[in-house]
């Protein structure tokens, strides 16, 4: 008489990633799902392929060949049957404690369970399905933003924010109801509070935002306490650096942090935050405030632009310790 495997005893056991289960006729599965699964980690892990030629609605084992046992010298590194959901099953858990986990840990981390190792473009795919499985499409985050902006003023009272949209527009025509992001501002009490015990300077830069779907660029003001240790204070998300993009941090950075007088301001001297700060209404004209350079930026700058072998960067940083400490 057959044994039959009930299904209570099978689906996640199936096709579990510590060798499986071998089919037996009886064998009986949960869902369609769980028979694709199941064939497919059977497959990889006796290094064959397999081409589906009837599929029905039953999810019970009928007949069985046995176990393979013809050797595959001819296969590749890759599976055409190790795709994108079970590759999903052993890279979740990694991707969970690390978002920013390299393709190649990933691709190893296959190897090790499948002892096949999938392309880049494989696993690449991948992790954009877990992504969207952990935190929903990236379309959808952006709905996110306003609810994650009130739950930082509800859990830290006083957090100041400024959230823009823009219309949307399908082609020429505007989509009513519907908005598009454009940039955001936002800063905490602590940071305003912490700035009046700091030095009368601050440096502004921005960062350009990498690994998602949409790029972006982080805006940040940081500043020195007398210890010298490094604070940032306020931060802003815009599409790319330009002279609104600034005027808009700016704006923001001294009508909610920064009313003081006689400060200074350090950047990078990039055309956008020139055109920013020496606007009419920026309130970063003297004597309420002068500019300065940033050697390092300077220093760097100059290196990409004369790409000169007989200058060392330790002599440009030399040379410019020569110029006055604050340039206006």
């Amino acid at each position: 008489m057959l044994e039959r495997t009930t299904v209570s005893d099978t689906c996640e056991v199936d096709y579990n990633l510590d060798g499986g289960v071998e089919f037996r006729v009886g064998h009986r599965f949960r869902s369609r799902e769980a028979v694709l699964q199941g064939v497919k980690n059977h497959s990889i892990r006796n290094s064959a392929e397999y081409r589906v030629i009837e599929f029905d609605q039953l999810k019970e084992v009928r007949r069985f060949g046995g176990p393979h046992s013809c050797l595959a010298p001819t296969m590749s590194q890759d599976h055409h049957q190790l795709d994108s959901s079970l590759i999903c099953r052993v890279i979740l858990p990694l991707i969970q404690s690390n978002l920013s986990v390299s393709i190649a840990v990933l691709q190893g981390a296959v190897q090790a369970s499948y002892h096949f190792r999938p392309s880049y473009r494989k696993v690449w795919m991948a992790k954009q399905k877990v992504i969207t499985r952990i935190y929903d499409y990236w379309e959808e985050s952006y709905n996110k933003v306003l609810k994650l902006l009130q739950a930082l003023q509800s859990c830290f009272p006083g957090t100041i924010y400024d959230l823009r949209v823009k219309p949307y527009y399908d082609g020429h025509l505007m989509v009513r109801d519907y908005s598009m992001f454009d940039k955001v501002f936002w800063t905490f009490p602590s940071c305003v509070e912490a700035f009046k015990h700091c030095k009368l300077f601050v440096s502004v830069d921005g960062a350009h935002l990498y690994g998602g779907k949409y790029g972006g660029v982080l805006l940040i003001a940081v500043v020195q306490d007398g210890n010298s240790n490094i604070l940032p204070i306020t931060f802003a998300i815009a599409e790319f650096e330009s002279t609104e993009s600034w005027s808009f941090f700016l704006t923001n950075l001294r009508r909610h942090v920064i009313p003081q007088d006689d400060l200074l301001v350090i950047s990078d001297r990039s055309q956008a935050i020139k055109a920013a700060l020496s606007s009419d209404d920026s309130g970063w004209h003297p004597p309420r405030a002068f500019q300065a350079y940033c050697i390092r930026h300077m220093a760097a700058n100059f290196m990409s632009r004369f790409k000169s072998t007989d200058t060392s960067q330790e002599s440009i940083y030399g040379s410019l310790s020569n110029i006055p400490k604050y340039l206006t």
